[in-house]
């Protein structure tokens, strides 16, 4: 569906992980590339140093993000969009929520935009948003030289203040005066849901639903 030929004003903008899937898109493209040996030695230092730190709690979830990205670093981007595809035949597509990819499918039935959001890198990202009927999805993205990824990411990252800035800033350029409507799970997707205009909280922690609850929004399951 093009922009041009949406019939109503809504967006549905879907987080991923948690929401639409009960584990992290971003980790488990890690962990494959790791398992296969496809991750170049500095990234893997980088990696295997931060991972416990951020699992013990003394890193942010900021840093889970950046060690998908990092992962990446020095190959090309077509060798990394063929094991991209090949972990999520392998280890994602199986474990999406059927209720989550029935809803987007019922939403863009009624006509809706959907966007997903997620903190993993665009090349694991775009996979998950064709297979579930996505219009479009915001994700980490790397700086590219000489047709490899590199270390650098671009900002913001899609994560709290900056993943609504992200998902927001993109509404406003195609579809400025809709409605949005946002699915999450966790506290980290505040930022997003303060600025939606329907809020459903999907397997929603505490936090995420009584803030749903306080704002008259929906509380839903998917599995």
């Amino acid at each position: 569906m093009s922009i041009s030929t949406i019939k109503c004003n809504t967006v549905a903008v879907f987080d991923v992980d948690g929401t639409l899937i009960q584990n992290n898109i971003g980790v488990t493209l890690v962990k494959y590339l790791l398992k296969n040996k496809e991750v170049n030695f500095l990234p893997k230092i980088m990696i295997l140093i931060s991972y416990p730190l951020y699992k013990a709690g003394l890193l942010d979830f900021k840093y889970a993000i950046l060690m998908g990205a990092w992962a990446l670093a020095g190959k090309k981007i077509e060798i990394i969009d063929d094991l991209a595809n090949a972990c999520f035949e392998r280890d994602i597509k199986q474990t999406i929520y059927q209720q989550g990819i029935a809803e987007i499918k019922k939403r863009k039935e009624e006509g809706c935009f959907v966007v997903l959001a997620t903190g993993a890198h665009l090349s694991i990202a775009s996979i998950f948003s064709k297979y579930v009927g996505a219009d479009y999805v915001v994700a980490t993205t790397s700086k590219v030289s000489n047709g490899k990824y590199t270390f650098e990411v671009n900002n913001p990252l899609p994560y709290r203040a900056g993943k609504r800035d992200l998902v927001f800033e993109y509404i406003n350029k195609i579809h400025p005066n809709s409605t949005v409507a946002v699915y999450t799970d966790e506290e980290k997707d505040l930022p997003m849901l303060e600025h939606a205009d329907v809020l459903i909280g999907v397997n929603a922690d505490e936090i995420i639903a009584n803030y749903v609850k306080q704002k008259g929004g929906m509380l839903v399951n998917f599995s």
